[in-house]
């Protein structure tokens, strides 16, 4: 039975189970779904016999669930609405009428009203629609069309504190606060306005579930960026101490366990020319030695009836090409707490002129990093690694070490100290991101970047006391001493997501004499001698 208007032909139940499925309806509309009359008496009836009522079979034939249709409204009850389009009839109830709230109706239907609206289901009573779903229909349909990386042009529609949203045709566009500039912004008004058409790189789409039944996944949009159309501005450069671990390529020969260093040393010599006798005169073994180096020799497969196998070759050829490697050990360090891109070090570079002051605290380092390094071998030595520090005429030599199954290519650390001190060139953004990210200012108002993915995590620091005007103001703070900077540690969450801190205190014989604070930290111009600092002690602060 269709909902409205039952049909008036041989009885089809009895009049309980009629009064039952008409159960929610209106007396007005119960009397003229009985007579066949709309709530207003003047109007044509819905079921009179003008060809309008159609079988269910051929009236929703290649209906199809979330299209969009264009119809009229056939009947208007006290909770649902009756929908006609030329391919299918349908049920639109009032949750799905409007986006607000509505009570009857009527007041924003009328019989004959030209609509909208989209299928969501079909039950054995017929096609549910929604009305208020047309627009997400028509977003997510227009959103098919929409690529990742795409540039669009669209208008500021709405200002939110955490972004903005656009109009873009059909759908919309969500532009987080984090997207709208390069520099830092604390509101999206600072850079545009309403009514704007600004510039859009798409991020991606996000088309949530099921949205048919489920009111929440209504939300389909682009994320997008504005800065991403223009050009991210050169990040002034600034000098940072870290602790790097120096470090040497080596190469070593997987000989037979059985074969010590002078069974190879005879190897050698005879793939050299050397019979038995020369290889006795030259090291003075004796016979019986020289038998046992013979059998050991034999038993591995390195000697076939006296003389040098092909595997004996091979095996001496790799020693000359591990020894090649080690007369002139290719050799660089490793800054683990570094940016990604400035990790590697070669010893000859300029970077590391600048002295590191005598008994300060070792500077930041990342030793699970550094762990994992050192045990790299052979397949797992970075390529980059090969690029970035071996001579280009020595780079044939590294991988033809590296394919050679009888040679073993590895790290190994490089003078008596497991570390030394390092000034590295890095990114402005890159340092005071991580700083805002883990802290919150304790003085003054330093540089905030805007929000950028990859940033600094750990950070060598002086605990201090800080003294205002007066003895009897006091707080710990924490001083950052390659900036001159002044920080707490961060009480709130960053990004939604809880900071888990870790602070260890570190050895360290001195602090800087003067613990000046940077001159833009404030307005004052005589700020250092406003800041009275008593250090207290070294630590490092990692944050996730």
């Amino acid at each position: 039975m269709n909902y409205g208007v039952p049909e008036k032909t041989e009885a089809s139940g009895s009049f309980l189970t009629l009064i039952k499925e008409m159960n929610g309806m209106g007396w007005l509309d119960i009397l003229g779904a009985l007579f066949g009359e709309s709530r207003d008496s003047s109007t044509t009836p819905v079921n009179a016999g003008s060809g309008r009522s159609r079988s269910r079979s051929s009236s929703s034939r290649g209906a199809k669930a979330g299209k969009v249709y264009k119809g009229k409204v056939a009947f208007v009850g006290a909770k649902f609405a009756k929908l006609e389009a030329s391919e299918v009839e349908a049920i639109v109830f009032l949750s799905e009428m409007a986006d607000h709230y509505i009570e009857d109706p009527a007041s924003i239907l009328t019989e004959g009203q030209e609509l909208e609206f989209v299928l969501l289901r079909e039950d054995h009573k017929g096609w549910k629609a929604s009305i208020r779903a047309v627009a997400e229909a028509k977003a997510r349909k227009a959103l098919e069309k929409i690529e990742e990386g795409q540039v669009l042009n669209a208008k500021v529609k709405e200002l939110h504190n955490r972004g903005v949203i656009l109009e873009a045709k059909k759908f919309s566009i969500w532009v987080p606060l984090s997207e709208i500039s390069w520099q830092w912004i604390d509101h999206p008004g600072d850079e545009v306005s309403l009514g704007q058409m600004v510039e859009v790189k798409i991020l991606r789409i996000e088309c949530q579930g099921d949205w048919l039944k489920d009111h929440r996944a209504r939300n389909a949009r682009a994320v997008a960026s504005i800065r991403e159309c223009s050009p991210r501005p050169e990040s002034e450069i600034i000098p940072v101490a870290f602790s790097v671990m120096p470090f040497m390529l080596w190469a070593a020969v997987r000989a037979p366990i059985n074969c010590d260093p002078v069974s190879l040393y005879v190897l050698e010599e005879l793939v050299n020319g050397q019979s038995l006798d020369d290889v006795v005169q030259i090291t003075g073994l004796t016979e019986s030695a020289i038998d046992g180096i013979k059998e050991c020799l034999s038993t591995e497969g390195l000697l076939r009836s006296g003389e040098v196998s092909n595997s004996g070759h091979d095996l001496v050829a790799a020693i000359d090409l591990a020894r090649e490697l080690q007369e002139e050990p290719v050799k660089g360090r490793f800054a683990s707490a570094a940016p990604l891109e400035k990790r590697l070090l070669a010893v000859d570079k300029g970077e590391g002129r600048r002295k590191y002051p005598s008994g300060w605290a070792r500077p930041p380092f990342d030793r699970r990093r550094e762990t994992v390094f050192s045990r790299a071998a052979d397949d797992e030595l970075p390529e980059v690694m090969v690029e970035r520090l071996v001579p280009e005429e020595l780079q044939p030599l590294i991988r033809k070490l590296k394919e050679n199954k009888r040679i073993s290519v590895f790290l190994r650390k490089d003078g008596k100290r497991s570390w030394e001190p390092v000034y590295i060139d890095v990114s402005k953004d890159w340092f005071f991101e991580g700083l805002w990210r883990l802290f919150d200012v304790a003085f003054g108002a330093p540089y905030r970047p805007a929000p950028m993915r990859d940033c600094c995590s750990t950070f060598l620091m002086i605990q201090c006391v800080y003294r205002g005007e007066s003895d009897a103001t006091q707080e710990k703070v924490l001083y950052e001493p390659n900036t001159r900077t002044l920080w707490k540690l961060k009480s709130d969450s960053y990004g939604g997501k809880k900071n888990r801190l870790r602070v260890h205190k570190v050895s360290g014989r001195k602090f800087p004499e003067t613990l000046n604070v940077a001159k833009e930290m404030g307005s004052s111009d005589s700020i250092d001698c406003i800041v009275q600092l008593e250090p207290e002690s070294w630590c490092v602060v990692r944050g996730n």
